[in-house]
């Protein structure tokens, strides 16, 4: 009698524990790249930085850097500009060079064993894609499974001030450098300056989260997508804007793709659908329930950071009214 009981404890128990490796594998690749990096992290301005760029040529129009990254590259490029952990982990694990292929790895290598639903339907709103075709591929023979982990855009993007796009002429051909600025319609504004670095996040790395347990793009209607266009630069299935958003569409309780909050659960996996894990900037992990996840804003935006509430969760906003009179993220 006590038998099905006894055996359903000891295998959550070992799906906590492959979970929480999973998180300590890639903590070490990212700390590792850190290093090699000068306390850059990777993330769409930094590992994505090379790629996106485009330029205005005489007699050939508009060349978008970002299409190399379609098709055949190494096991390290990025599958898209927000794509982290393929230059952090591609080349150490020996990820296809093959983009649609090594998107599928990311999700299975790196899974968390508690994300177990697959992808419903891919997406893209490039017309111009030039290896949709291997993505579908991979989709018919096997399968996408759900996004596992996600990294904070208030870290991975530049402050608000920074330019968004630099250009120089050369020759005739207009360059652009393009970079990922924070949106200035989110809870809390990074300090002017901030650049994606070990250095900048604060002065607690073991309070500031590196990346969480999260997936996104699920729609009651579609079910669950996967986005594969190369240029995800603001928006994408590797970055999210963190659970005191309020309508974050994988954290959110006011997401209007998920009037269910069926999103929620996808990311919110841990103990039972109760809470998530996250890994901390100083390579720690750290369990958060939903609840705490939706109110204390200081783990999911850089120290110094400065609190707007626009779209903050109630619990956030009464979290900073009692606790940050200056409204200064510590």
């Amino acid at each position: 009698m006590v038998v099905g009981p006894i055996g359903s404890s000891v295998r959550a128990q070992s799906l906590d524990t492959e979970s929480q490796m999973v998180h300590h594998r890639l903590a070490r690749h990212q700390m590792m790249y850190i290093a090699d990096h000068n306390g850059a992290f990777s993330g769409p301005n930094t590992s994505g930085l090379e790629w996106n760029r485009f330029s205005i040529v005489p007699g050939q129009g508009l060349i978008q850097r970002w299409r190399q990254l379609e098709g055949v590259q190494s096991s390290s490029t990025p599958t898209s500009l927000s794509d982290w952990i393929s230059p952090i982990a591609g080349d150490a694990v020996g990820f296809s060079g093959l983009r649609a292929e090594r998107a599928r790895q990311i999700l299975d290598v790196f899974g968390d064993p508690t994300a177990t639903s697959f992808v419903d339907s891919l997406y893209s709103a490039d017309a111009a894609l030039s290896d949709i075709s291997d993505f579908e591929e991979v989709f018919q023979k096997a399968g996408y499974r759900q996004g596992s982990f996600l990294m904070m855009r208030s870290f991975t993007h530049f402050s608000a001030e920074h330019p968004i796009l630099d250009s120089m002429n050369d020759g005739g051909s207009l360059n652009y450098q393009a970079y990922v600025v924070q949106s200035p319609g989110v809870p809390a504004l990074a300090p002017e300056g901030y650049s994606p670095s070990i250095w900048n996040v604060g002065t607690q790395p073991s309070n500031k989260v590196m990346f969480a347990d999260g997936t996104r793009y699920f729609e009651d209607k579609a079910g669950l997508s996967m986005d594969i266009d190369s240029e995800q630069g603001v928006v994408s299935g590797h970055t999210s804007t963190g659970p005191v958003f309020g309508a974050s569409i994988a954290y959110g309780r006011e997401s209007l793709q998920a009037p269910s909050q069926a999103n929620t659960d996808l990311s919110f996996r841990k103990n039972g659908g109760a809470g998530m894990y996250a890994t901390m900037f100083d390579g720690s992990l750290r369990y958060f329930s939903r609840q705490e996840a939706w109110t204390n804003p200081t783990p999911w935006y850089p120290g110094g950071s400065s609190w707007q509430g626009i779209g903050a969760t109630p619990e956030s906003q009464a979290w900073v009214d009692q606790n940050l009179p200056d409204g200064i993220i510590p």
